[in-house]
């Protein structure tokens, strides 16, 4: 048995960005990062993006070269599912994907945290 870090899952922390990975469920929380403001994310892709419009894609953010981090070329692609429902009671789906600079990303975002310490992830197959 794992020893628990949390009483319960869904503890939102700092992101470690030695730990994050491709995967990872994120969110962007209110002011005092108790409560969610937005639903959940999962990170969908990192990457560095160059000059000549090229990319080199990563599965973890601490793969990423510091100088790439400190220039600001690197991205983090998100995803976010949500469901709405018309005035005629007709459910509209579907998946808002988007993209955030690393270093807003690691500001403005916190992950979700199993009550093992383990990042939350969504298996993507």
């Amino acid at each position: 048995m794992k020893t628990r870090k949390y009483d319960c899952d869904g503890i939102l922390e700092h992101i470690d960005p030695s730990r994050i990975r491709v995967g990872n469920v994120v969110r962007m929380a209110s002011d005092a990062w108790s409560m969610p403001a937005f639903s959940s994310s999962v990170v969908l892709q990192i990457k560095v993006v160059y000059s000549d419009g090229s990319y080199t894609s990563f599965d973890n953010l601490g793969e990423v070269p510091e100088v790439d981090m400190r220039n600001g070329r690197v991205s983090v692609g998100l995803g976010r599912p949500y469901m709405y429902v018309t005035r005629l009671g007709n459910p509209l789906t579907g998946l808002e994907i988007y993209e955030a600079p690393a270093r807003s990303f690691l500001d403005n975002y916190r992950v979700v945290v199993l009550s093992t310490g383990e990042y939350a992830s969504f298996v993507m197959e």
